[in-house]
Parts: structure tokens; C-alpha cells; sequence
């Protein structure tokens, strides 16, 4: 309502007289005045009420989405501590599994009158099933396993461990094909699901060695009166695959010079920064760029080659050789060579 009207309707209702002097200007003037301020006062709370709720709408969305923002960092922080609880709990279950795969590994190395013998495992970081053993008989027969459980931790380490006491057990009893039949029945009974176990077994008597084998790389066999280097391939599934598996044996001799190399496959699979395998063929060049050597040197020279060939490129598999080197005669000694003559 306009400052007059208002004056009109005072003066209709006869509240105030008509303007006829100096005094009543001044009396109208300060009622217009009061009645301005009033309007002005008015439409001046109503705009500061209108932006206080504004200010509190505004407050209020800031604070739920603080908030918002506050439960989703309490959840990522949440989830990162989860994390690291489970990648600490991995890393102590794959070093508990480390020291159970080397304690399953001989300590020593039983002395042959003709045979000079190495072995070597190196573990990649995630720690698999790779194992070697080696029983020497009563009647000096030498018992040499190979051998590679699927999967990786502490279930690989349980497999290696079975297998080790099976062998240990059986070995002196039962021919390499037989042992290989007994383990394989204990482990499908076990039922250990997708737990499998390859596995080369050989029995050395004298130049003479009997060789079983379940889902392992080919055995390679250096011959030096020909020098050449032949695959021994035996075909057939590993350990726990399946029921009533037979193992075909296989005989062979040795003489002196000649080198038996058993691996796993983790030298040959072995990756380097191009992503390309070390593959069987490289396998060879070096044990037959090598034969000179004794088994402990050719070893030296595989390891030097695998790391020349991963580049520092992480190691994704468990690498394990054993070197069977027959020895030579010597005259000068009136025997096999041994440290007073290099093989």
C-alpha cells in the first residue's frame, strides 16, 4: 500500500486533518516517513529470512555431503586395511611355505664311486612345488626324484611333503614304475581336488638307471661318444589326475662322459623382459657348450644363463636342476676321477 492511500484513508475516516498549515506537513511527513520505514523494515526481514534459509539450505547440503564424503573415506581406509591384513597373512603363508619346501630337501648328497651328482632348486617369489630328493639303498642304489606340485603356498608344500614320505617309504621296495602307482593311488583317495604332482623318479645302479615319469619335461641325455644330446620323453599325466594310471619303465645305460640333466619346467619357461621362453633348445646349447665341466660348474653355467636371460625380469616359477655326470676313469689315480682330477 503507497504512502497516499494511506494519507486518504486517514483523511476519509477523519483520523487526521486536511493539510492547511506548516504544522501539519511536518506531522504528515513524519507519519510517511514512519509508515516507509515500516514497509521498508518489512521487505527488508523478509529478504534477510529469505536468505537465511537460503545460507541454511546450503549449509545443510554441504554437511551431508561432508559427511558423504567422510563415510566413503572410512570405507576406502576400511577396505585398505583389509588389504594389507590379507597381503600380510599371504606373505607370511608363502614364507611358512618356502621353509617348509626347503626343510623337505636332503641335506646331503651320498657319495657314488662313479657317479658325480648336483642338484639345485631356486624358488620364485610366489613360492610353487618344486622338489628334489635323492635316497641312496642299501645295495648302493641311488633313488633321484624330480618333481612339481600344481598350485602354489602351503598346498603345494602339503603335496611335496606326501609325496616325500611315499617315496622315502616305497623306494627301496618297489621298482621306479610301482612307486609311481602307490603315490598316485594314495593321492586320488586323498582327494585333494585340482592338487596334482609331477614327478620323474630313477634308480641308478652302477651305469644302469631305470626311469619313471609323470607329466615332466623331457629328461636330456648327453651322450659323449657321439656327442649328441637326446630327449628322453615319457608320456603320461601327473600324479592324482586319475584313477588306475600305469607308468611305462624305461632302461638305459651310461658310460663314462655321459651327463643326465632332470628340470622342472621352470628354466624353460623361464620369461625374459620380451616376453619370449628360455625354451628346451637353449636348455641344450648350454649343457652341450658345457659337457667338460662337473655337474656343480654346468649347474653354475645354467643359473648364469637364466639370469643373463630374465634381465632382472621377475622369476614367475620354481627353477630346479640335477646334473648326473658319469665319471671318467683315471689311470693316474687307478680309479674314477674324482677332486684330484676335474671330471
Amino acid at each position: 500500500m503507497s504512502f497516499f492511500v494511506v494519507i486518504q484513508v486517514l483523511l476519509d475516516f477523519s483520523l487526521i486533518a486536511p493539510l492547511t498549515d506548516y504544522n501539519q506537513v511536518f506531522v504528515y511527513g513524519m507519519i510517511g516517513f514512519a509508515i516507509s520505514m515500516s514497509l521498508y523494515l518489512s521487505y527488508n526481514f523478509a529478504q534477510t529470512n529469505k536468505n537465511l534459509e537460503t545460507q541454511l539450505m546450503r549449509v545443510r547440503e554441504l554437511s551431508e555431503k561432508t559427511l558423504e564424503q567422510e563415510r566413503t573415506a572410512n570405507m576406502f581406509e576400511l577396505e585398505r586395511q583389509i588389504v594389507d591384513a590379507e597381503n600380510k597373512r599371504k606373505t607370511h603363508e608363502l614364507e611358512e611355505a618356502r621353509k617348509l619346501q626347503l626343510s623337505l630337501l636332503p641335506k646331503e648328497i651320498p657319495e657314488s664311486e662313479n657317479l658325480d651328482i648336483a642338484f639345485y632348486m631356486n624358488t620364485a617369489t610366489e613360492v610353487g612345488g618344486d622338489y628334489y630328493d635323492i635316497i641312496s639303498g642299501e645295495d648302493k642304489r641311488i633313488t633321484i626324484a624330480v618333481g612339481d606340485a600344481t598350485g602354489h603356498g602351503v598346498k603345494a608344500g602339503i603335496m611335496v611333503a606326501i609325496v616325500k614320505g611315499l617315496i622315502h617309504e616305497l623306494s627301496n621296495d618297489l621298482k621306479s614304475s610301482e612307486v609311481l602307482v602307490k603315490i598316485n593311488n594314495v593321492i586320488r583317495e586323498m582327494q585333494l581336488g585340482n592338487l596334482y604332482m609331477a614327478l620323474i623318479l630313477i634308480k641308478i645302479n652302477k651305469s644302469c638307471i631305470d626311469i619313471s615319469s609323470a607329466g615332466m619335461p623331457p629328461i636330456l641325455l648327453y651322450k659323449r661318444e657321439e656327442n649328441i644330446i637326446e630327449e628322453i620323453i615319457i608320456k603320461r599325466m601327473p600324479l592324482g589326475a586319475t584313477n588306475k594310471l600305469n607308468f611305462p619303465e624305461q632302461k638305459i645305460k651310461i658310460n663314462p662322459g655321459d651327463i643326465l640333466l632332470l628340470l622342472s619346467d621352470g628354466l624353460p619357461e623361464l620369461f625374459n623382459q620380451k616376453m619370449e621362453m628360455f625354451d628346451y633348445k637353449r636348455v641344450k646349447e648350454v649343457l652341450l657348450n658345457n659337457t667338460e665341466k662337473t655337474s656343480a660348474e654346468i649347474i653354475t653355467e645354467l643359473k648364469s644363463a637364466a639370469e643373463r636371460w630374465r634381465g632382472g625380469f621377475e622369476q614367475a616359477d620354481d627353477m630346479t636342476f640335477v646334473v648326473v655326470k658319469c665319471k671318467e676313469y683315471c689311470r693316474t689315480c687307478t680309479g674314477y676321477k674324482s677332486n684330484c682330477c676335474k671330471i
